[in-house]
């Protein structure tokens, strides 16, 4: 058991929202139980209403009893505290209860009133209980004096009722009290919390300063701030947000000297430090995360690079931007149409064919400057060459060789994928003109084509002589023109 009391507040309403509502930044609903003493409601919210109105009419109902309007004022009449339990219990409501009841009877509030909601957001559970310090039927504010010492007293009782002390220290804090001084007195016995940071550094830190700022600067060298406290006059904080008081780490230094001494305006508060502490945190993550996305690309870039080199077929960068492989798209078939005479449409058929011929040896002439074949085949031959007369890097030599030819394989299934055979970009058709030839007659191609229709074939061309002349490709209309068909001369 483990009662904590909290500071007196001035808002029912805050108190009450805060303990009914989740936690900020989640949406998880933490309240098991609520139950209301000394009120007509059950209502938790109209509970606080309730209470609210009787702390505004304290100085009336104070009247109305036939008591002076004069003393303590209700300026602050919320008293809240909380009872925790092991992480190993688990009380029922009922439970509870009665806890808070004990509790609030020890405090000397049994006839005010109070509500109570338990929380089990966290591993474990816990009762909040509020009261209001006015009485409701005098207007009398209640001052409980020594609560804290009253509630440590009471959660030691609990746990021995229980059967099982949960916390040892304070059972031997209250052995420590009940031992008596020379003079009658009791003993005041407090834990005394282990100190965060080492007292002799900042000792030396605190004398060898001469300033307020001298003394921040120091211990901010050392990885500490120091702030304000709320109640504790000056404090000192880590970089994990921990805070500790700076007079527990100076001996013989008291809360007055170290006011007197320390300028603690200029200070900035506990939460200011804490404010301060997020947001270097999150830039730090940020950073961090930066950092490992260059490292991420970095590895990327080199991998891709690596790619690059083991296939060079892909695009390389000439102008800072990516060049495309050019794609080759055949010529779509037209339509035929007919010709005035045979002759006139050999002629047509001989030019889409040079025309064909020289857009493929283009073609080819781009391609093998996109990928660099005669580059790399002049490359193999070198590399070729050198293994063959050095054996001390042989095998270095023969890695690339493969890998060069496998850069070479790779460009001709590129070309292939095209609709370009490598054959027919080697191998120009032998009987094609280039177009800085001079233009032969129409009756010399006629005679070069008779006669090589007459070396190649069998047949007797006097058999072709009944086709008509008006439709000589009547036949072969829907096929395209070739050297081996058979020609009938024009004319007698």
């Amino acid at each position: 058991m483990v009662p904590r009391i909290g500071q007196r507040g001035k808002s029912f309403k805050g108190i009450t929202s805060y303990l009914l509502n989740p936690r900020k930044g989640t949406q998880k609903e933490r309240v098991r139980y609520t139950y209301t003493k000394n009120l007509i409601s059950n209502d938790i919210a109209k509970a606080s209403q309730m209470m609210i109105y009787t702390a505004k009419r304290a100085e009336q109902t104070k009247m109305e009893n036939g008591l002076s309007p004069a003393g303590r004022k209700a300026k602050k009449p919320v008293f809240h505290f909380s009872l925790s339990w092991h992480l190993e219990d688990e009380p029922t409501k009922e439970l509870m209860i009665d806890s808070c009841s004990e509790m609030i009877d020890v405090l000397g509030l049994t006839e005010h009133e109070w509500y109570m909601i338990t929380h089990d957001e966290r591993e474990h559970i816990h009762s909040h209980v509020v009261a209001s310090l006015v009485h409701p039927e005098t207007g009398l504010m209640a001052n409980p004096r020594y609560e804290h010492l009253k509630a440590s007293k009471w959660a030691l009782e609990y746990e021995q009722k229980m059967g099982e002390i949960r916390c040892p220290e304070r059972a031997q804090n209250w052995e420590k009290r009940k031992e008596l001084t020379p003079e009658g007195k009791e003993q005041f016995v407090k834990h005394k919390e282990q100190p965060l940071f080492d007292k002799q550094s900042i000792w030396q830190l605190y004398q060898n300063s001469d300033s307020t700022k001298a003394f921040q600067a120091a211990l901010e060298a050392q990885g500490m701030t120091l702030a304000q406290g709320d109640r504790r006059g000056a404090v000192i904080i880590d970089q994990k947000g921990r805070v500790s008081s700076l007079a527990r780490h100076l001996e013989g230094q008291r809360a007055k000297d170290i006011r007197e001494r320390l300028d603690l305006k200029s200070l900035p508060n506990i939460e200011e430090v804490n404010y301060r502490q997020e947001q270097q945190r999150a830039k730090d993550r940020i950073a961090q995360e930066q950092k490992l996305k260059e490292l991420k690309a970095k590895e990327n870039k080199s991998v891709i690079e690596n790619q690059m080199d083991a296939t060079p077929q892909k695009s390389i960068e000439t102008t800072g931007k990516r060049r495309k492989a050019p794609q080759y798209k055949p010529e779509k078939p037209r339509v035929p149409f007919e010709y005035k005479s045979f002759a006139e449409e050999l002629d047509r058929v001989r030019e889409k064919e040079q025309q064909k011929q020289r857009a493929l040896d283009k073609k080819r002439i781009e391609l093998e400057e996109f990928y660099r074949i005669k580059e790399r085949q002049n490359q193999q031959q070198n590399l070729k060459d050198k293994a063959s007369k050095s054996m001390f890097n042989a095998k270095s030599l023969l890695e690339q060789i493969e890998l060069n030819k496998k850069g070479l394989e790779n460009a001709d299934m590129r070309i292939k994928e095209q609709g370009i055979q490598m054959s027919e970009l080697e191998k120009p058709h032998e009987s094609m003109p280039s177009p800085d030839q001079p233009k032969q007659s129409l009756f010399e191609r006629f005679n070069l084509e008779v006669e090589r229709v007459a070396q190649n074939t069998e047949k007797d061309v006097q058999g072709n002589q009944n086709i008509e002349r008006s439709e000589p490709f009547e036949d072969n209309k829907d096929r395209d023109f070739h050297e081996t068909d058979p020609i009938e001369p024009e004319g007698p």
